[in-house]
């Protein structure tokens, strides 16, 4: 930790230190301490880069373009653990809705799908100099969709949450098997419903997206009232 506070600011910021990075890279060797952190009611995000590995996705020239991104060279830290203690780890895994069991590797930190509704969307289509982090009333400025590995579908984020839809729910599909069109029904319980995303694909790099918070998925698309989310 002294390797820290060498470069670190002199005095904390008693507000937030998100997205506060440090002047001066500093390197690690195996088994160091680099800091504690208290359990409860608090907690902490880590990612790993690897400028060496860039991930993969549908339109990478949006991501080589956006300065503001971690995304293009985010790693599963957990690789680079020793085998018993990435283990460890794995067996802990869970998620919003229980545990997981049997997982033995990452997954990347792209789940873009080319020709399916899998991955991450943007308002922007202009991508020349990175991406307009503006929203759009319920649609936000970033779409991510993907399924967990409890088969729960996560959307974030529609209206002001992320949007969930679970395994028993009868609209359930995996978003890496929409090619053409599919409404997901959300839900209070089993059997209220709570509004709906309905998404249409136009082409590997556009789709179109009708969300609604009160009624229940229509028997078709609409031809008006949508919005258009790019790769």
């Amino acid at each position: 930790m002294d390797a820290i506070s060498a470069v670190a600011p002199s005095e904390p910021n008693t507000e937030t230190s998100a997205q506060n990075s440090l002047e001066t890279s500093i390197e690690f060797s195996a088994g160091d301490l680099i800091g504690y952190y208290k359990t409860s009611p608090t907690a902490f995000d880590f990612y790993f880069e690897n400028t060496a590995t860039p991930n993969s996705y549908v339109n990478q020239e949006r991501y080589e373009n956006d300065s503001n991104s971690n995304a293009l060279n985010q790693v599963c830290g957990y690789d680079y653990m020793t085998d018993d203690l990435r283990s460890a780890y794995f067996a802990l895994f869970g998620t919003y809705n229980g545990s997981v069991s049997g997982t033995t590797s990452c997954r990347s930190a792209s789940r873009d799908v080319v020709g399916t509704l899998s991955g991450t969307w943007f308002l922007d289509s202009d991508i020349s100099d990175g991406t307009a982090q503006v929203d759009n009333g319920n649609y936000r400025w970033r779409l991510d969709i993907a399924m967990a590995l409890d088969q729960e579908i996560k959307f974030g984020t529609l209206g002001n949450e992320l949007k969930r839809i679970y395994s028993d729910y009868e609209t359930h599909k995996d978003p890496a098997t929409v090619t053409t069109s599919h409404c997901y029904e959300f839900l209070v319980n089993p059997t209220t419903p709570q509004g709906y995303a309905y998404f249409n694909i136009v082409s590997d790099s556009k789709m179109q997206i009708v969300y609604n918070d009160t009624e229940t998925c229509p028997n078709e698309f609409p031809t008006s009232g949508y919005v258009t989310y790019y790769r």
